[in-house]
């Protein structure tokens, strides 16, 4: 059970019995009224806030891929509201989970004391792994943000926070793949979801990672959430016209930034030839055949490739 509750934007983490005493409460509203119950809890009515809770796709689609062992320490990279981090709790010796807005650790430790989970999470804030140097993991998550938008001179005023991943989508993808080796035992197990810009056949990020994992005994399996890699940038760009009209509103603070932007911004994109969006969830395990391999899985059947 999750739960995003203000109260004049502070949370109440500290007094863990109110908190474990909303339960009842919650769950009775839940199976009534399971629409008043999201309207109410999770979908972030002020920009300022920037944490977005479970609505998003991808989360469910990350927590039904899962397969956390019992022992195991698992890193959960911008929890968010710790919808993930909650679920791999459940099994694991410890999660810890990071975000670099304090106010998603709120709303992420709240969640876990509803949960009674708040003795198997550590809530660290901080940028992607800087909050934990030298720890070494079993299960690493990365739900970051994906989101490809014009370059702007101040993003963290102009985007939410949960959402901007510079001009391809990749920006935070590229810093996450560039960083996590040290923090991998030799068995570890690596997932996160790719919504970024490539060509028809394949993603900028999944290219950036053959790059850095290509000479590594690897198997990078693709989840794509649809019966294709994507869908052309063209149906996007319409959405994206919806989103700078205002239509909605959580996406940006700034129209004028945004739309000054914009005609570079697809200019960039063409030169480039990133005509695709692409939406998958990303593993990466230890592969038993010694070499570097990319698995991709639409649906019920597979497709392998170099």
């Amino acid at each position: 059970m999750l739960a995003c509750i203000q109260s004049n934007h502070c949370m109440l983490t500290k007094n863990t019995k109110l908190i474990k005493s909303c339960r009842a409460a919650l769950i009775k509203l839940l199976r009534q009224d399971f629409r008043k119950y999201i309207e109410l809890f999770f979908w972030e009515k002020e920009v300022s806030d920037q944490v977005w809770a479970i609505l998003p796709h991808e989360t469910p689609q990350i927590i039904n891929r899962l397969k956390i062992k019992k022992g195991d320490v698992v890193l959960d990279l911008a929890t968010g509201s710790g919808a993930i981090a909650l679920f791999c709790a459940d099994k694991a010796k410890k999660v810890y989970a990071i975000d670099i807005n304090p106010r998603a650790i709120e709303y992420a430790k709240f969640n876990a004391i509803l949960n009674n989970l708040e003795r198997k999470i550590e809530f660290r804030i901080g940028d992607l792994f800087a909050p934990v140097k030298n720890i070494k993991f079993d299960y690493i998550v990365w739900n970051g943000p994906t989101v490809a938008a014009p370059n702007v001179a101040n993003p963290s005023t102009t985007y939410a926070l949960s959402d901007f991943g510079g001009p391809d989508g990749a920006e935070f993808t590229r810093r996450f793949i560039n960083q996590v080796s040290p923090f991998m035992k030799k068995d570890s197990t690596i997932m996160f979801y790719d919504s970024c810009l490539g060509n028809k056949q394949r993603s900028v990020a999944i290219d950036y990672l053959a790059e850095k994992f290509g000479n590594k005994n690897y198997q990078i399996e693709i989840n794509h959430l649809n019966k294709s890699r994507g869908i052309p940038l063209s149906i996007t760009r319409k959405l994206f016209n919806k989103y700078r009209k205002g239509k909605f509103p959580l996406a940006f603070n700034n129209f004028q930034e945004v739309n000054t932007s914009e005609k570079r911004w697809w200019k960039w994109l063409k030169a480039k030839k990133l005509d695709w969006v692409h939406f998958a969830i990303v593993k990466i395990i230890p592969n038993p055949a010694k070499k570097f391999e990319i698995t991709e899985k639409f649906g019920l059947s597979v497709k392998k490739g170099g």
